[in-house]
């Protein structure tokens, strides 16, 4: 109720998410880490020209790709930059490390892209990428 009466989150989406999952999420390790952080940004919008054989092996070498994407959320501490993406797919309990796999599989250009371009606009490090995934409330490093 707390994040409903500080207007964080509506009373709609309450009613569709858990409020034990997310106050699970709002304790873990990463998201204490990202409350000490340095600099935090959320729904970090960004327009990135890139190579565009790192999208697709097919394009000619010395061919351009604008890459635009919205990153979850990325914080500064002294590691460099922890890249976050929060991901609702369906995971399969009864085949949990295969499910993961493939999500991990699905998502690991985006992320990988993500990471190129957020470094080379900020000159940091990435250090570490993390996907959230909601529906075991679980943290997947890549």
């Amino acid at each position: 109720m707390h994040l409903v009466n500080t207007r964080q989150l509506s009373a709609e989406v309450l009613e569709v998410v858990s409020s034990r999952r997310l106050t699970e999420m709002a304790n873990s390790e990463i998201v204490e880490k990202m409350r000490r952080a340095q600099y935090v940004e959320k729904e970090k919008a960004f327009i990135y020209l890139a190579n565009a054989k790192l999208v697709n092996e097919a394009y000619p070498e010395e061919e351009e790709i604008l890459i635009q994407g919205v990153i979850d959320s990325f914080y500064i501490d002294e590691e460099g930059i922890t890249l976050i993406d929060y991901k609702t797919d369906y995971v399969d309990k009864e085949q949990k490390e295969l499910s993961i796999q493939r999500i991990k599989d699905r998502y690991i250009k985006q992320l990988e892209l993500y990471s190129l371009a957020l470094s080379d606009i900020t000159k940091l490090t990435v250090a570490h990428k993390y996907i959230y995934l909601y529906n075991v409330n679980e943290w997947i490093h890549l």
